[in-house]
């Protein structure tokens, strides 16, 4: 792989869930090539130009034939990082809020064996969130933490690292608001999971694709999803 890794030859590739982010994606993916060996755009049913910047900017399409959620988008990628032997999965949005130059922090502690997943948190660094979305990610947070023992300040984050092995042993369902379902069964499994702080920007176009009251919902019914799964 490239420059994050040193000595190391661990192959990573970073997954990139997108539905309509046309305005946004290329630059996200050229962007994020630097520090991975293979982007994968895995395209959520868009009817924009996503597919044609993406690949114009590097990353590896896959076309989804409808928009099926970000839990099946990542559920894809997944499915063809274990068969390509990726040795280390990053995930990360396609509308720009994550910064890819903090991908060598998260994938660091995997290197040095400290941890199986790392999950970037927006409240120990920098974010934009509103108040009511803040209070709305800390009680989901507090339920998980009480109920798993996962002890994490942002369930939410799609910013993450996290071995191969990993998704060999676990079973993801979620088709939407699958953040949570990761954390929650790799914990129950056993996994190592830390948190590193991540600067969280505002998206770089357009609007949220999720109401509020929606996302609230899909979140809660997720986590007591995979709970009762495992």
């Amino acid at each position: 792989m490239k420059k994050m890794c040193g000595k190391t030859k661990q192959k990573v590739f970073a997954i990139i869930p997108a539905y309509e982010e046309a305005n946004s994606v290329g630059r996200v993916v050229s962007e994020v090539l630097p520090y991975v060996d293979k982007a994968l755009l895995i395209d959520d049913g868009s009817r924009d130009g996503t597919k044609i910047e993406a690949k114009k900017a590097g990353a590896y399409v896959v076309p989804l034939p409808l928009n099926l959620g970000q839990g099946m988008a990542l559920r894809t990628g997944f499915i063809i990082a274990k068969r390509e032997k990726a040795d280390i999965i990053i995930t990360l949005d396609a509308d720009g809020q994550h910064d890819p130059k903090e991908i060598p922090n998260l994938i660091k502690f995997i290197e040095n064996g400290k941890a199986d997943i790392v999950v970037g948190s927006r409240f120990q660094g920098e974010h934009n969130s509103t108040l009511v979305r803040y209070l709305g990610i800390q009680f989901f947070t507090w339920i998980v933490r009480n109920l798993v023992g996962l002890k994490i300040s942002d369930l939410t984050c799609g910013f993450r690292a996290l071995r191969r092995e990993v998704l060999e042993n676990l079973k993801l369902e979620q088709d939407q608001y699958s953040a949570p379902e990761l954390l929650i069964k790799g914990a129950l499994a056993g996994f190592k999971i830390i948190e590193v702080p991540v600067n969280i920007t505002s998206r770089a176009f357009g609007k949220p694709k999720k109401k509020m009251s929606t996302y609230w919902y899909g979140l809660l019914k997720s986590i007591f999803s995979s709970i009762s799964e495992k």
